[in-house]
Protein backbone atom coordinates (compact mmCIF):
# COMPACT_ATOMS: atom_id res chain seq x y z
CA UNK A 1 0.00 0.00 0.00
CA UNK A 2 3.09 2.30 0.86
CA UNK A 3 4.36 1.30 -2.63
CA UNK A 4 1.72 1.91 -4.14
CA UNK A 5 0.68 5.34 -2.24
CA UNK A 6 4.22 6.86 -3.23
CA UNK A 7 4.09 5.74 -6.76
CA UNK A 8 0.31 8.06 -6.70
CA UNK A 9 2.47 10.90 -5.12
CA UNK A 10 5.41 10.70 -7.55
CA UNK A 11 3.01 10.18 -10.95
CA UNK A 12 0.63 12.97 -9.53
CA UNK A 13 3.89 15.39 -8.76
CA UNK A 14 4.68 14.36 -12.42
CA UNK A 15 1.43 15.63 -13.99
CA UNK A 16 1.48 18.33 -12.26
CA UNK A 17 5.06 19.51 -13.24
CA UNK A 18 3.66 18.60 -17.28
CA UNK A 19 0.66 21.31 -16.28
CA UNK A 20 2.59 23.80 -15.15
CA UNK A 21 5.02 23.72 -17.98
CA UNK A 22 2.04 24.07 -20.37
CA UNK A 23 1.17 27.01 -18.31
CA UNK A 24 4.34 28.79 -18.21
CA UNK A 25 4.66 27.72 -22.21
CA UNK A 26 1.41 29.76 -23.05
CA UNK A 27 1.92 32.45 -20.89
CA UNK A 28 5.25 32.67 -22.59
CA UNK A 29 3.78 32.50 -25.84
CA UNK A 30 1.27 34.99 -25.15
CA UNK A 31 3.87 37.14 -23.77
CA UNK A 32 6.07 37.34 -26.44
CA UNK A 33 2.98 37.80 -29.07
CA UNK A 34 1.94 41.30 -27.04
CA UNK A 35 5.60 41.76 -27.10
CA UNK A 36 4.92 41.76 -30.99
CA UNK A 37 2.50 43.43 -30.70
CA UNK A 38 3.64 46.76 -28.74
CA UNK A 39 6.51 46.38 -30.87
CA UNK A 40 3.91 46.91 -33.91
CA UNK A 41 2.69 49.65 -32.16
CA UNK A 42 5.26 51.56 -31.35
CA UNK A 43 6.34 51.26 -35.29
CA UNK A 44 3.41 52.59 -36.38
CA UNK A 45 3.44 55.44 -33.93
CA UNK A 46 7.03 56.62 -34.73
CA UNK A 47 5.73 56.50 -38.22
CA UNK A 48 2.12 58.60 -37.80
CA UNK A 49 4.33 61.20 -35.68
CA UNK A 50 7.05 61.04 -38.15
CA UNK A 51 4.13 61.94 -40.76
CA UNK A 52 2.42 64.39 -38.56
CA UNK A 53 5.01 66.62 -37.59
CA UNK A 54 6.05 66.63 -41.57
CA UNK A 55 2.33 67.43 -42.48
CA UNK A 56 1.97 70.43 -39.78
CA UNK A 57 5.20 71.97 -40.36
CA UNK A 58 3.86 73.15 -44.00
CA UNK A 59 1.25 75.19 -42.35
CA UNK A 60 3.77 75.98 -39.59
CA UNK A 61 5.69 77.37 -42.54
CA UNK A 62 3.38 79.38 -44.53
CA UNK A 63 2.54 80.96 -41.31
CA UNK A 64 6.26 82.22 -40.70
CA UNK A 65 6.75 83.33 -44.34
CA UNK A 66 3.78 85.13 -45.08
CA UNK A 67 3.75 87.23 -41.66
CA UNK A 68 7.32 88.30 -41.77
CA UNK A 69 6.10 89.33 -45.75
CA UNK A 70 3.15 90.86 -44.17
CA UNK A 71 5.00 92.93 -41.06
CA UNK A 72 7.73 94.01 -44.08
CA UNK A 73 4.52 95.41 -45.88
CA UNK A 74 3.34 96.91 -42.68
CA UNK A 75 6.50 98.80 -42.26
CA UNK A 76 6.41 100.45 -46.12
CA UNK A 77 2.69 101.14 -45.38
CA UNK A 78 1.63 98.85 -48.20
CA UNK A 79 -1.89 97.71 -46.32
CA UNK A 80 -3.41 95.91 -49.66
CA UNK A 81 -0.43 93.60 -49.75
CA UNK A 82 0.57 93.34 -46.07
CA UNK A 83 -3.59 92.05 -45.90
CA UNK A 84 -3.50 89.91 -48.81
CA UNK A 85 0.22 88.25 -46.83
CA UNK A 86 -2.49 88.82 -43.68
CA UNK A 87 -5.14 86.24 -45.29
CA UNK A 88 -2.68 83.58 -46.17
CA UNK A 89 -1.06 83.27 -42.50
CA UNK A 90 -5.19 82.62 -41.72
CA UNK A 91 -5.35 80.17 -44.23
CA UNK A 92 -2.27 78.45 -42.55
CA UNK A 93 -3.24 78.66 -39.28
CA UNK A 94 -6.79 76.97 -40.35
CA UNK A 95 -5.03 74.07 -42.46
CA UNK A 96 -3.34 73.74 -39.05
CA UNK A 97 -6.51 73.55 -37.02
CA UNK A 98 -7.93 70.88 -38.93
CA UNK A 99 -4.64 68.31 -39.35
CA UNK A 100 -4.39 68.96 -35.28
CA UNK A 101 -8.46 68.37 -34.97
CA UNK A 102 -8.25 64.99 -37.26
CA UNK A 103 -5.21 64.24 -34.96
CA UNK A 104 -7.52 65.04 -31.76
CA UNK A 105 -9.71 62.45 -33.72
CA UNK A 106 -7.50 59.95 -34.46
CA UNK A 107 -6.49 59.38 -31.13
CA UNK A 108 -10.17 59.88 -29.43
CA UNK A 109 -11.02 56.48 -31.25
CA UNK A 110 -10.71 54.11 -28.07
CA UNK A 111 -10.62 50.29 -27.57
CA UNK A 112 -14.42 50.25 -26.65
CA UNK A 113 -15.42 51.94 -30.21
CA UNK A 114 -14.41 48.96 -31.66
CA UNK A 115 -16.79 46.73 -29.99
CA UNK A 116 -19.52 48.41 -30.60
CA UNK A 117 -21.46 47.87 -34.19
CA UNK A 118 -23.82 49.84 -35.72
CA UNK A 119 -25.85 50.46 -39.05
CA UNK A 120 -24.32 51.95 -41.55
CA UNK A 121 -27.20 54.55 -42.46
CA UNK A 122 -27.04 55.77 -38.09
CA UNK A 123 -23.17 56.20 -38.61
CA UNK A 124 -23.53 58.59 -41.94
CA UNK A 125 -26.32 60.57 -40.42
CA UNK A 126 -24.25 60.87 -37.08
CA UNK A 127 -21.66 62.06 -39.69
CA UNK A 128 -24.00 64.61 -41.01
CA UNK A 129 -24.59 66.06 -37.70
CA UNK A 130 -20.89 66.70 -37.24
CA UNK A 131 -20.30 68.21 -40.26
CA UNK A 132 -17.85 71.44 -39.69
CA UNK A 133 -18.96 73.44 -42.86
CA UNK A 134 -18.01 77.34 -42.92
CA UNK A 135 -20.40 79.61 -42.36
CA UNK A 136 -20.52 81.09 -45.44
CA UNK A 137 -20.25 77.93 -47.17
CA UNK A 138 -23.29 76.47 -48.18
CA UNK A 139 -24.97 73.35 -46.64
CA UNK A 140 -25.29 70.14 -49.14
CA UNK A 141 -28.53 68.30 -50.23
CA UNK A 142 -26.71 64.66 -49.48
CA UNK A 143 -28.53 61.67 -50.68
CA UNK A 144 -27.71 58.36 -49.56
CA UNK A 145 -28.71 54.89 -50.82
CA UNK A 146 -27.35 51.90 -49.05
CA UNK A 147 -27.16 48.56 -50.99
CA UNK A 148 -28.53 45.62 -49.36
CA UNK A 149 -25.32 43.61 -49.96
CA UNK A 150 -23.45 45.68 -47.66
CA UNK A 151 -23.07 44.58 -44.03
CA UNK A 152 -25.33 46.22 -42.11
CA UNK A 153 -22.69 46.65 -38.69
CA UNK A 154 -19.92 49.05 -38.57
CA UNK A 155 -17.80 50.29 -35.95
CA UNK A 156 -19.52 53.80 -35.39
CA UNK A 157 -16.84 56.24 -34.36
CA UNK A 158 -14.49 55.80 -37.04
CA UNK A 159 -16.72 55.24 -39.66
CA UNK A 160 -18.14 58.16 -38.77
CA UNK A 161 -14.76 60.27 -38.97
CA UNK A 162 -14.54 58.86 -42.15
CA UNK A 163 -17.82 59.61 -43.76
CA UNK A 164 -17.56 63.39 -41.88
CA UNK A 165 -14.14 63.70 -43.99
CA UNK A 166 -15.52 62.53 -47.55
CA UNK A 167 -18.65 65.01 -47.51
CA UNK A 168 -16.95 67.67 -46.16
CA UNK A 169 -13.94 67.11 -48.93
CA UNK A 170 -17.06 66.71 -51.25
CA UNK A 171 -18.27 69.87 -50.03
CA UNK A 172 -14.78 71.71 -50.18
CA UNK A 173 -14.16 70.71 -53.67
CA UNK A 174 -17.22 70.45 -54.91
CA UNK A 175 -18.10 73.73 -57.92
CA UNK A 176 -21.31 74.25 -57.62
CA UNK A 177 -23.50 76.99 -56.12
CA UNK A 178 -25.77 74.59 -54.60
CA UNK A 179 -23.54 71.50 -53.91
CA UNK A 180 -25.57 67.61 -54.25
CA UNK A 181 -23.51 64.55 -52.39
CA UNK A 182 -24.69 61.15 -53.49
Amino acid sequence: VLVYWLYRVKETKHQLNIQLEQKVQERTKHLEDSNKQLEQANTELERFFYITSHDLKEPLRSITSFSTLAKRQLRQNKYEEADEYLSFVKNGASQMEILLRGILEFFSISKKDFQELNALEAIVQNAEKRLEIDEDTIKPQLHFQFSPIVENAFLPKPMAIVFKHLIENSVKFNKRDYPVIN
